[in-house]
């Protein structure tokens, strides 16, 4: 899949061989972008652990295949227990207490910081939320990261974990159906679906999609009040595609019921509702 002359793997390689496109997507991990680049609008971050990434096997493109389904893009959080900068690159190492993986930065110019980790303070145990890519080289896989944050409250961390089981439970039950014929997801996604009025097998639209956003929101503000875009929408991908998604947040914000912070893709329940 990569082309390159360094037989000793991935992460002895100092050089930009792997397909890297941090910088140019550093905006686009689970939302939208300013430009016209549909494709970058529509990538969707899977949360996962690092024994989960540790244990996927490889396909025939190179991709991890996680319970069936190929994962490229991820989202992991943890300690951050190791940094080690190289002319043109910067490397960091995550413990989430499954596993221990490393991360990729890739430097445009030596004197440059990567664009992801512009004001990014690095201090060693601190907690890091970090979305990024699986690459893999000579069957060692490794992680592009495309954009990082420092966790500041520590309800982050649970609710990750808990996005991780819901993930993991739609990609091995799918759709689940009760007694009274109302298509349910398991986890979260049950209980948000539940409180919405349920979800039939052929909902579609954009006021569908209002009713079970809030109703997401809802779920997951009880572990913390700001939500990123992201985190929503891996919740409901599998309904609803994204420009309802969009279409949806939209209307919500219009109305008043949630609004965005002061992060870009970031919201919050409004206090009235």
């Amino acid at each position: 899949m990569f082309s390159d002359n360094n037989p000793t793997g991935f992460f002895s390689h100092g050089g930009n061989s792997y397909g890297n496109n941090q910088d140019s997507n550093k905006k686009g991990y689970g939302g939208n972008t300013q430009g016209g680049d549909m494709a970058r609008k529509k990538r969707l971050f899977t949360p996962v652990t690092l024994k989960m990434l540790a244990d996927a096997p490889l396909g025939p493109d190179d991709n991890c295949e996680i319970e069936g389904e190929q994962i490229q893009d991820i989202i992991i959080v943890g300690r951050l227990i190791n940094r080690t900068e190289e002319s043109m690159r910067i490397m960091f190492e995550m413990h989430d207490s499954t596993g221990t993986f490393k991360i990729i930065f890739y430097k445009k110019d030596q004197n440059m910081v990567p664009s992801a980790l512009k004001n990014f303070d690095y201090q060693y145990n601190m907690y890091a939320k970090i979305f990024g890519t699986v690459r893999a080289y000579k069957e060692e896989k490794g992680i592009v990261g495309t954009h990082m944050k420092k966790v500041e409250k520590f309800d982050e961390i649970p609710n990750h974990f808990l996005q991780v089981f819901v993930a993991s439970q739609m990609r091995q039950k799918g759709v689940l159906t009760n007694d009274a014929g109302t298509s349910v997801q398991g986890g979260m996604m049950g209980g948000a679906m539940m409180k919405a009025g349920g979800m039939s097998m052929g909902i579609s639209g954009v006021s569908d999609a209002q009713e079970v956003i809030l109703a997401i929101m809802k779920e997951m503000s009880k572990t913390g009040k700001f939500i990123h875009k992201s985190d929503i929408y891996t919740m409901i991908s599998g309904k609803f595609d994204f420009n309802q998604f969009e279409k949806a947040l939209e209307r919500l914000c219009n109305d008043g019921t949630i609004y965005s912070t002061y992060e870009k893709d970031v919201y919050s329940i409004s206090e009235i509702n």
